[in-house]
């Protein structure tokens, strides 16, 4: 997913830079930076019939609306369907399909201002518009949120709406992130997994960028969520992801194989593991006091209909920063030997939290008897 700008400057420098490991845009005006964005948190977004002429997957380019969109910040992306001509530097944001080098790009306009209008309005700079372009010779899209579809998982397909969660952000006003585990880094890695569905999510980081861009809305919106994956490295501005893992109780990764796509682990029933999770609060205040229950199920959906096995807690988890750590557990000795097994951990496992979503809560790691 390449990043293409064009900025109509007056005699000033635009350039991206990280706060925390969000990165936005910003306009340098002598030793003062200042952000570039929308001047009302809102913009609407007009979906090419032509190019997307099946329902499904104008469905699944809405559903990439709907989750950027649930994030803590007051700005929100409307949209709507157009036929015709589509293009950039038609002063309307659209997305579109046409060959290009990349899955997708996002075509950005950012028009830096003079220092007597950015004192006035407190930006720097205006998002004037962008426009998402999929690769239309990309074939390997789907449209739903099955795992099995999805490459990460062994299937031969790339979901729709990650490019579009991750071109929306920059639509926002954020710019890629190489530093953190992040939907601006390697979108396609940025997932929600539990059972037969992979979701693609706006995120802790990049929620805290909009919020530093646009401000906190009003309403009550708490999120906590749970991953698998975890952040590996960088590849240029991209952060790379990987899978969460299993260690002895000595800190050493446990041996794996990769079954249906998926590493799973070697484990001795009455062991004592340390599970690597990533969890997050993708809301907009501290919260306090935060449940995990960990079960043990003989299926990848985790509920709390599976065997309870240990619980933990953080005093504290705040929505500014992506933390992955290890949990300490004992695996049940009874547990049948060569037999495969899936760690659970459900967030806010006793319900003291509200939230917009529970659908993000458990997620799982593999596991063999020996």
């Amino acid at each position: 997913m390449r990043l293409k700008f064009f900025v109509a400057a007056i005699a000033l420098i635009m350039s991206s830079m990280p706060s925390h490991a969000y990165s936005r845009w910003v306009c340098n005006h002598g030793a003062e930076t200042m952000d570039v964005r929308h001047i009302v948190p809102a913009a609407l977004v007009r979906i090419s019939e032509d190019s997307f002429a099946i329902p499904m997957e104008r469905n699944a380019i809405n559903r990439g609306i709907d989750i950027t969109n649930t994030n803590p910040s007051t700005f929100e992306i409307l949209s709507m369907n157009e036929t015709g001509d589509v293009g950039y530097g038609n002063d309307q944001n659209e997305i579109f399909a046409e060959p290009i080098d990349a899955i997708g790009e996002a075509r950005m306009e950012m028009v830096c201002l003079g220092p007597y209008i950015a004192d006035l309005i407190s930006i720097g700079g205006v998002i004037a518009e962008v426009d998402i372009v999929i690769n239309s010779d990309e074939t390997s899209w789907h449209w739903g949120n099955w795992k099995s579809q999805n490459v990460l998982y062994g299937g031969n397909m790339n979901p729709l709406d990650t490019v579009i969660v991750h071109e929306a952000g920059h639509l926002l006003g954020l710019a890629h992130v190489a530093t953190e585990y992040n939907v601006m880094g390697s979108a396609w890695s940025h997932m929600h997994t539990n059972g037969k569905e992979g979701r693609v999510y706006f995120g802790e980081d990049a929620g805290h960028g909009a919020r530093a861009l646009y401000g906190a809305q009003q309403d009550p919106f708490n999120d906590l969520s749970v991953s698998h994956w975890r952040y590996f490295g960088s590849d240029g501005e991209y952060s790379t992801h990987s899978r969460t893992r299993m260690f002895d109780a000595s800190g050493n990764q446990l041996p794996s194989a990769v079954v249906n796509a998926e590493p799973v682990y070697s484990v001795t029933p009455g062991q004592t593991i340390k599970a690597e999770f990533t969890v997050e609060n993708n809301g907009k205040t501290n919260i306090n006091d935060v449940m995990f229950g960990f079960y043990i199920s003989d299926n990848d959906t985790i509920s709390k209909s599976d065997r309870k096995v240990t619980w933990a807690s953080l005093p504290v988890l705040n929505p500014a920063d992506v933390l992955t750590r290890t949990f300490t557990i004992t695996i049940p000795s009874d547990l049948t030997p060569q037999t495969n097994y899936w760690l659970g951990i459900i967030i806010d496992d006793d319900n003291s939290v509200t939230e917009v979503t529970g659908k993000n809560n458990a997620t799982y790691i593999g596991f063999r008897t020996n």
